[in-house]
């Protein structure tokens, strides 16, 4: 392939962290300014802050994986082993939200009225089952992210000495 085009193909794979990094905040900051302002003493509050951050995870589960798919095309190691511990550490977060959120949901629970007991109900069975997905696989991309990104240096290289490599038995 012409350098040309080879550079023009990074640049257009580079953009493309740019896009992955407003797929991973911008859902999360707007759950923030919905639940703003903060009021960690109010149950209702924490129940419906945690329910929109957990709600919003599938677009930057997206993120991550634009930007890890991003940095295998690249062979960009270093930006893979941090996506890798980005997501696992978005992953221990994430398990800390849902217990968080499963015992806000008890602690509200009761002070619905009785008409609205089911659709509390769907909604918060929602939010737990979109979140033990999202969970496996945050953890998923994460440790494939950090494998792939520890395995730098391992791959044969295509300028190495063609005489060693061994392409199959007779």
């Amino acid at each position: 392939m012409p350098e040309s085009l080879l550079a023009r193909r990074e640049a257009v794979y580079r953009s493309l962290y740019g896009i992955a990094l407003v797929l991973l905040v911008v859902p999360l900051l707007d759950a923030i300014a919905r639940s703003w302002p903060i009021r960690l003493s109010e149950p209702g509050w924490r129940f419906g802050a945690l329910s929109l951050v957990l709600n919003s995870l599938v677009t930057p589960l997206l993120g991550l994986a634009l930007a890890t798919l991003v940095a295998v095309q690249l062979g960009d190691w270093r930006t893979l082993r941090s996506l890798g511990l980005l997501a696992m550490g978005s992953a221990m977060l994430l398990l800390l939200a849902v217990a968080l959120y499963a015992l806000n949901l008890v602690e509200m629970h009761h002070t619905v009225a009785q008409e609205s007991v089911r659709a509390f109900d769907v909604a918060a069975l929602k939010t737990l089952v979109a979140s033990a997905l999202a969970l496996p696989v945050t953890l998923w991309v994460g440790s494939a992210a950090w494998w792939a990104g520890s395995l730098k240096g391992r791959a044969p290289s295509p300028s190495g000495d063609p005489s060693k490599l061994v392409v199959g038995r007779v």
